[in-house]
């Protein structure tokens, strides 16, 4: 049942995270909608690349890898090249 607490856990902070992104959703023109998912996505796809360092060991690499996910996150909400400027610090 560990496992179980782990996952409630995990969700929790996937869930707050991907709650912080939904005023993004409005950024979009009209027409352009995003799924409702996208998200609990973006915030999923950065928590496992995360722990895909903590579990090689290679924690250090995760500081030069935030403006990448910056802009993976972003880029559904900005568009690529807007994404890209903001994670780059160039907004």
């Amino acid at each position: 049942m560990r496992w179980r607490q782990g996952f409630v856990r995990y969700d929790r902070m996937i869930t707050y995270f991907s709650d912080r992104l939904l005023p993004g959703r409005a950024l979009r023109s009209e027409g352009q909608r995003l799924p409702e998912t996208i998200g609990r996505a973006m915030v999923g796809g950065v928590a496992t690349l995360v722990g895909q360092r903590l579990d090689a060991g290679v924690e250090d690499e995760l500081p030069a890898l935030i403006p990448q996910a910056v802009q993976f996150v972003l880029t559904p909400y900005l568009g690529a090249k807007r994404a890209k400027r903001v994670a780059v610090g160039s907004s």
